[in-house]
């Protein structure tokens, strides 16, 4: 019964009280008791006083006799001033406690067959019986309260350090004489007794309440025997929690009590105040000193720690998941029983999930400026590692918050790791959620394109059910694709979003909505510049592909097509590297003419530059604009792309491959269709006749500089009767060809007349492409000072240009001055 009394004790926890509340508690008791001081002080009336004969019936060891009537009054008096300062007191041993203990006025009744059969039939007897047990009750309660207060002092904190210390001098409740189990009356009652001790339980349990981790519950246990024995049913909920015997037990208490607290103690102590103020660089600091010492810390103070550190160091805190690992992974194991995956563990390796879960958000906190690159590289490789052992089900759950994490940081070498973990998923098939996908859209930078590809992203999105482009994020994100010279990103983004476009237009034609082909969605429309960029990498790469999407998104945007881009498509079908994109190429420089964009002598010679290579492709191009009719559909379209821009892409191709004939024969074409040539078709051809003389430098032959010559005469004749005026190209190709031919007087006096015609306001036609080319030519002759004099007369200085003259004057003046030239000997007959 004894151990039973002692479990129910020990669930009564009492509860840490502040000194003020203490005090606030014991002047509440000493007005209870002076309140109660009167009545407890005058001797209970016997029953067996009241009814006749009831002495002769007495048997027992404690006989009711007129004795017993002043004895109780005299310990009444003596209890009442043991009491008075009993909240005082500082118990140190372990007290047991019964009735006549706690009440030593109440004497035992008669009990057994004598007290069944004497029945008492005085009225003011049961009246006092009545006011007895009501004052023994209250008496009870009132004891029961100021031993738990006692006893909240002792295992208050600092209860050893005050026992250690203090002078105060401690009073000790002496043990009562042992009474029989059932003792009958006031307290020997069983209805009053149950009654007494669950009221007094559940007034305690109220009052006081537990706190985890303290040892008041051993105290309460001290407590639990003065509401005497529990009932059966008490007994049945109590068991299996007994505690062990009181004697032992009051031993150990005191023993701890006295216990002087050691550096382990003062550590958690330290690092339970540090977590709680969220200081993680003292936690750390407390946690490498434990380390030091080898000191195994609790298993909740270390998740603690884990989850506040991690929130600013990743790197800590994958260190104390390491420690955690060490020291309790085989605890949870043994915890589950197999069962990890739902007790939140690795059913693989029994890790707990919610620590990584953790660590792989905080990785998107790593900061280039605070982490070491080659640290976190490797604490991200070993991390991974560890995942690569988990089950399927874990890595679905993990693999998608680290990519995020790894796409936040800042550190470029750690995010590369994010493209594997993504391949992973994909092969894998684990679960993408719209959600997920958006917020990798959200992480684009354009200097980690390689990190995830996000054209798959984009690509996904706009497949998963539900799944929508956020245009705070999918514009961002094929922005930084830039310099779109990769087909494939750029292509499949450009692609999703014309369906996730179309998919918007349908939903709204099913609600009801009228069609304004998304013009009213501005902030989901691609800008113009935006597709002008793009067709120029289309230009770059020859992606004819890449240039159609653009076309698509520039319609389905309703932008007006510009003339950028519709050089970009001519020179995107120009590059194609399989030939097949020139007839779209002539077709788009048609279109361009038609929409009043007059194509440049930029295009025409990048257009021509594309194909000038390939002989048998230009041979190709000549034929399908003026050759190729061999049905009347081709021929109309043949007809549209027959034009000036399209001859002089082809003529421009011949000047390039230095084939002067060829060239001449295309002038001879435009005049059979009726086509006007322009000045840049003459100074096609006279640069091809440039290069026909420089291609030929080596023969000895030189007949061809003066036939080349007089061809170029023709041109300028056929100009003038034309009334096209000289441009600045077909002057500097003249001078050009001048200088090859050694004509090189001709070409000083035309680029002096036309630097005095521009002195004299009118258009200048000789740039300083052109007088470079012929003050270099003299200074190759050694006409030194008229070379300085024309390089004077640039608009700005070429530091080149100079230094070239002055070179080439050193020189000759060494030749001159330590060079002799021997005659040659006379000839020998």
């Amino acid at each position: 019964m004894r151990s039973s009394l002692l479990s129910i004790g020990a669930s009564l926890r009492a509860q840490r009280q502040t000194r003020p509340a203490k005090r606030m508690r014991q002047g509440d008791l000493s007005r209870a008791k002076s309140s109660l001081r009167s009545p407890l002080s005058r001797p209970i009336e016997s029953p067996s006083a009241a009814v006749p004969g009831r002495s002769k019936g007495c048997t027992g060891t404690n006989a009711c006799n007129a004795t017993t009537t002043t004895t109780s009054h005299h310990r009444f008096d003596s209890s009442n001033h043991r009491r008075r300062g009993q909240h005082q007191l500082v118990v140190s041993s372990r007290v047991s406690l019964s009735p006549l203990s706690v009440f030593p006025g109440c004497l035992p009744s008669h009990h057994g067959r004598n007290a069944n059969t004497n029945t008492n039939t005085n009225p003011s007897g049961d009246a006092g019986l009545e006011e007895g047990r009501r004052l023994v009750a209250m008496r009870l309660f009132l004891e029961s309260l100021q031993l738990a207060t006692a006893h909240s002092t002792l295992s208050g904190p600092g209860a050893t350090n005050a026992k250690t210390n203090t002078n105060t001098n401690t009073r000790t409740t002496p043990k009562p004489a042992e009474v029989p189990a059932e003792v009958p009356g006031v307290w020997g009652t069983p209805a009053n007794r149950r009654r007494v001790g669950v009221v007094g339980r559940s007034i305690l349990a109220r009052s006081a309440v537990p706190e985890a981790g303290s040892d008041r519950g051993e105290e309460g246990g001290r407590i639990g025997e003065a509401f005497g024995p529990p009932t059966a049913a008490e007994e049945a909920h109590t068991t299996g929690r007994s505690s062990p015997s009181e004697p032992a037990h009051a031993h150990a208490l005191a023993k701890d009590q006295d216990k002087p607290p050691t550096d382990l103690d003062r550590l958690k102590s330290d690092l339970g105040r540090a977590i709680h103020r969220r200081d993680p660089r003292k936690g750390m600091s407390l946690f490498r000193e434990s380390q030091r010492n080898r000191w195994i810390l609790p298993r909740k103070t270390v998740t603690d720690l884990f989850f506040m550190v991690s929130e600013s160091d990743p790197a800590s805190g994958y260190t104390v998941i390491q420690y955690y690992n060490q020291h309790y992974l085989h605890q949870d194991a043994a915890r589950t029983d197999g069962g990890g995956r739902g007790a939140g563990l690795d059913g693989k390796t029994n890790k707990r999930l919610s620590l990584y879960k953790r660590i792989c958000n905080s990785i998107g906190l790593l900061e280039p400026h605070r982490h070491n690159a080659g640290q976190m590289q490797t604490m991200v490789e070993n991390l991974l590692g560890e995942m690569e052992a988990m089950e399927t089900s874990s890595k679905e759950v993990l693999y998608p918050k680290l990519v995020l994490s790894l796409l936040t940081q800042r550190i470029a070498t750690v995010g590369r790791h994010a493209f594997g973990l993504y391949e992973t998923i994909v092969r894998e098939g684990f679960e993408t959620k719209a959600g997920w996908l958006n917020r990798l859209l959200s992480t684009s930078r354009f200097h980690r394109q390689g990190d995830v590809p996000y054209h798959d992203v984009i690509r996904r999105l706009v497949d998963t059910p539900g799944g929508q482009l956020n245009a705070d994020a999918v514009l961002p994100a094929i922005q930084n694709m830039f310099p779109y010279t990769e087909e494939e990103p750029i292509c499949v983004a450009l692609e999703s979003w014309l369906d996730d476009a179309g998919n918007k237009e349908e939903a709204r034609s099913r609600g009801g909505g009228r069609h304004h082909h998304h013009h009213h969605d501005r902030e989901h429309r691609i800008d113009r510049s935006m597709l002008e960029a793009i067709s120029t990498g289309a230009a770059q790469s020859g992606s004819t592909r890449q240039i159609l999407l653009v076309w698509e998104v520039l319609e389905a945007c309703g932008h007006a097509p510009t003339e950028l881009l519709y050089e970009n498509t001519v020179m995107a079908f120009a590059n194609d590297s399989v030939g097949n994109g020139l007839e779209q190429a002539f077709a788009a420089l048609a279109s361009m003419k038609e929409d009043g964009f007059r194509p440049s002598r930029p295009l025409i010679r990048s257009f021509s530059s594309a194909i000038r290579l390939n002989r048998s492709l230009i041979g190709r191009a000549r034929r399908m604009l003026t050759e190729d009719k061999h049905n009347e559909m081709a021929s109309i379209d043949h007809q549209r792309m027959l034009s000036l821009e399209s001859l002089n892409v082809v003529l421009s191709s011949y000047a390039e491959r230095a084939d002067p004939e060829d060239a001449v024969e295309i002038l001879g074409v435009m005049g059979d269709h009726g086509i006007e040539p322009d000045a840049d078709s003459y100074s096609f051809v006279i640069e091809a006749l440039g290069r026909d003389i420089k291609k030929r430098l080596k023969l000895e032959d030189a007949s061809y500089k003066q036939r080349n010559l007089q061809i170029a005469d023709t041109i300028l004749s056929m100009m003038e009767e034309n009334g096209v005026p000289p441009t600045t190209h077909v002057i500097r190709n003249y001078v050009e060809l001048l200088c090859l031919s050694g004509e090189i007087e001709t070409a000083t006096s035309i680029v002096e007349d036309g630097l005095e015609s521009a002195d004299k306001g009118s258009p200048g036609s000789i740039n300083n492409i052109t007088i470079y080319r012929v003050a270099k030519e003299h200074a190759a002759l050694g006409n030194f000072d008229k070379a300085r004099e024309l390089a004077e007369t640039m608009t700005e200085h070429v530091p080149a240009l100079h230094r070239g003259i002055r070179s080439r004057e050193q020189r000759s003046s060494y030749v001159r001055e330590h060079v002799r030239v021997e005659p040659l000997p006379p000839p020998q007959h």
